[in-house]
């Protein structure tokens, strides 16, 4: 079973790290998880196999000491990864459209730490408060391992405490990571009843089954043997019910969770039924940690064309086609100018990398003659809360060592990212909407890159008087790549207000305002 569990998790791990297909936050949870099951099964199997198969059952003080304290640890923290996994999947099913800039990867790290201190702090209170206790010589525990629980039954001390002890603070954590579960799958079966096709729920029922399997199992068991009264009064059930989640679950999550692709689902089984497809995809062009040369330039255009082209025949060969098709692309798309206005219909798209990509990726998305409805959203620089382009300004800003790019003179084409959302819904919800719509803030052909730095150093109380050197923008992004951050083009979102669209917030210094809140 043990090696079962390493081999598994092991490949769980590698699979995920190998294709940059799978670095989203779902997977991210997923993989710590493994490495989680694989820190937490070598705590339990391993001396579990030397009592079960050899009969060697003698351990000492402190040998029973520590595997109780890293059980303890890795079982709370595992308690807390499923809870954030639900929440994880609340937001991917109830927040499709802002769910890569709610569970951003500062929000996952923190989440992944958090889950790790809270296991400390339970950890260090159990073992501390089990050991604290006398055991009058030799005991013999009737268990595979050395439990709280269990441990606590043997002292020929008063436990009494210490069971009040553990009651408070098992139930807690158990109450309260099984609250958010129940609350998380709540939302989450509403959103999916709701929605128009029995494939669709059918998808979205498939996507949580296997995280509410594990749920299922290991709230039933932990909470069974911790968080009731008198849990330490039945050692010979414990020790049966024990094993499902310290050896049979480690050993059966990664076949549980199916590691899924979704570019390779359509491909491989086409287009589910659907009223409406949206494409996001796009690997980051202003990766500051990657390096700007043929390889990446490969991925950054395979992440936009070879997907939407997926997408896009899916839709051609769909039983069913949806009704609307909405792509986001870039204002990359215009030549940048400090002077030049576009609207939807000024030309562009062949006069450098970005324009031609842009003319590429649009141009993947064409389905002639579909009843299919096509619209086209050239997205300005989205800023949003804890992620997108100000995740990378802000420390700078909120330490006052912020400032322009370059000269600060260029045009800083931006949009909230609750207006892209609305101009994405209002894309969908209006029937007779077609074609391109830049997605810009009303103000924005007025915002220069110096105006955003001066404005968003105010909305931290901060000043702005350190400017970034262009030769430093050049050494960092490359001389190609820096042409997004040195140069820039005014944009007016003409047809997007013409068809209706009410900016929710038009002005930059709202918009900052409420981010930075």
């Amino acid at each position: 079973m043990y090696a079962v569990t390493v081999v598994g998790n092991v490949c769980m791990i590698l699979i995920i790290r190998m294709d940059s297909k799978l670095h989203t936050p779902m997977y991210f949870f997923l993989e710590n998880l493994s490495t989680l099951d694989i820190c937490y099964s070598s705590v339990i199997t391993p001396r579990a196999t030397l009592i079960f198969s050899l009969d060697i059952r003698n351990i000492s003080y402190n040998g029973c000491a520590s595997p109780m304290f890293f059980f303890s640890l890795f079982d709370t923290t595992e308690a807390f990864f499923l809870a954030v996994m639900a929440y994880d999947h609340f937001t991917a099913i109830c927040n499709p459209l802002l769910y890569q800039v709610i569970m951003n990867k500062r929000l996952c790290v923190f989440m992944v730490m958090a889950s790790y201190l809270s296991g400390c702090i339970n950890c260090t209170i159990q073992t501390g408060f089990t050991f604290s206790l006398s055991f009058c010589g030799p005991k013999e525990i009737n268990h595979f391992f050395c439990d709280v629980a269990v441990v606590m039954h043997a002292s020929c001390s008063d436990t009494l405490v210490n069971e009040l002890v553990m009651l408070t603070v098992c139930g807690s954590i158990i109450v309260g990571t099984a609250l958010v579960v129940f609350i998380s799958y709540g939302y989450i079966i509403i959103t999916i009843v709701q929605m128009p096709s029995a494939e669709s729920r059918h998808k979205a029922f498939s996507t949580c089954s296997s995280h509410m399997m594990t749920i299922c199992v290991f709230f039933g068991t932990v909470f069974f043997i911790y968080a009731q009264p008198g849990a330490t009064s039945s050692p010979d059930k414990n020790n049966t019910i024990s094993i499902f989640y310290t050896i049979v679950i480690p050993m059966l999550n990664p076949f549980i969770y199916t590691l899924r692709n979704t570019e390779e689902e359509v491909s491989r089984t086409g287009l589910p039924l659907c009223d409406a497809v949206v494409n996001l995809a796009g690997e980051n062009v202003l990766n500051p940690f990657r390096r700007w040369g043929a390889a990446f330039c490969r991925e950054v255009i395979s992440s936009r064309v070879e997907t939407t082209k997926t997408l896009a025949k899916a839709i051609v060969d769909a039983e069913q086609p949806p009704r609307a098709w909405v792509l986001v692309t870039g204002v990359g798309y215009y030549c940048p100018s400090p002077t030049a206005e576009y609207t939807e219909d000024s030309p562009g798209g062949d006069f450098d990398f970005f324009s031609r990509l842009v003319s590429s990726w649009e141009a993947a998305a064409l389905i002639p003659g579909s009843p299919t409805r096509g619209v086209v959203v050239r997205s300005g620089v989205v800023l949003g809360r804890g992620g997108g382009a100000i995740s990378q300004m802000l420390w700078p800003f909120r330490l006052g060592l912020g400032g322009p790019l370059g000269s600060g003179l260029q045009p800083f084409p931006w949009i909230h990212i609750r207006d892209l959302a609305g101009i994405v819904c209002h894309a969908l919800e209006s029937e007779s909407l077609r074609g391109v719509l830049n997605g810009v803030a009303p103000s924005s052909p007025a915002t220069s890159n110096g105006t955003f730095a001066r404005e968003l150093a105010a909305a931290l109380g901060r000043p702005a008087l350190l400017p970034v050197p262009a030769w430093a923008v050049r050494a960092a992004y490359g001389a190609e790549r820096a042409v997004m951050l040195l140069e820039g083009q005014r944009v007016l979102p003409k047809r997007t207000l013409e068809s209706g669209y009410h900016f929710i917030f038009p002005d930059l210094a709202g918009a900052l305002k409420d981010i930075v809140a």
